[in-house]
């Protein structure tokens, strides 16, 4: 009896020893002749010999370390606010620099063309119900170009901004319209396989900003430039933005624009349709 109790002891100081977590069987030998007991940093084993010498019982642990903590490959700025299983479906983004050539249709006679730039995310919120499917909201900055054609020259009267084909005996003539403006995009991005996938964007377009327009001739032997800064734009117009690519890296995109920017009776009444290159989109 005093060899079984000894032995049962002798087991509990080798579990309790360990930081592994406690097994749920005992085993209870008699005639145990010899007990060894070895720690080491593998582990703890144990040995028990009967009467005659022989190998009766053998007992081992090992320990486990953590050899190193994974760290989170996504540099996503996520929000303090929301606990850890949200975080994981929200960030905030910063991306989708854009640039493009524009084509202007239903326009009047001497203006047809011109070209973007911007940034559709300079800071939004992005919501990723999966893997594979985000949807963000965000605020960007917009510039546009708008030429006129050779032999066309602008002029204003009473804030209309017109069109006009120069006079005789001008020479290299130049227009331009400059614009830039705030945008408010709604994005939906779908990934197909791998980071492949597409976006489409519903973007309201602020036009409070920066605007002006300029045109330049040379007339006997002079060169004369006119600028005009009080251009009557509409507050907002709607955008509509198609973009396939690599989500995160680079796509192409094709932009509409169905409504004018200038305000009916202050300006060129236009539509126009981009087509360009997206990086980080």
């Amino acid at each position: 009896m005093k060899k079984i109790i000894t032995l049962i002891f002798t087991l509990w100081l080798a579990l309790t020893a360990t930081a592994q977590t406690p097994v749920d069987t005992v085993a209870v030998l008699k005639d145990a002749k010899n007990v060894t007991l070895t720690s080491t940093e593998q582990g703890v084993n144990l040995l028990i010999r009967n009467d005659k010498g022989g190998l009766t019982y053998r007992y081992n642990t090992q320990n486990t370390s953590v050899d190193s903590v994974k760290e989170d490959d996504d540099w996503n700025l996520e929000p303090v606010f929301l606990n850890k299983q949200k975080r994981k479906k929200y960030a905030t983004i910063c991306g989708s620099l854009y640039g493009g050539y524009t084509w202007l249709y239903d326009a009047p006679e001497g203006i047809n063309h011109g070209a973007e730039v911007g940034f559709k995310d300079l800071c939004a919120f992005q919501w990723r119900p999966t893997d594979y499917t985000y949807l963000s909201i965000g605020f960007g900055w917009q510039m546009n170009w708008y030429y006129l054609k050779k032999g066309m020259i602008l002029d204003q009267q009473n804030h209309n901004l017109l069109i006009k084909a120069a006079e005789e005996g001008m020479a290299k003539t130049e227009g331009e319209i400059f614009m830039t403006s705030l945008l408010l995009p709604v994005t939906y991005t779908q990934k197909i396989s791998g980071d492949f996938g597409f976006s489409i964007s519903a973007i309201a377009n602020f036009w409070p900003f920066w605007k002006q327009a300029s045109t330049s001739y040379q007339l006997d032997g002079y060169k004369y430039k006119e600028s005009f800064k009080h251009l009557e734009t509409n507050f907002i117009t709607p955008e509509f933005m198609f973009t396939m690519g690599w989500v995160g890296s680079f796509g192409v995109y094709v932009k509409y624009n169905p409504c004018s920017r200038f305000r009916d009776g202050y300006g060129p009444q236009f539509k126009a349709l981009s087509v360009g290159a997206s990086l980080v989109f």
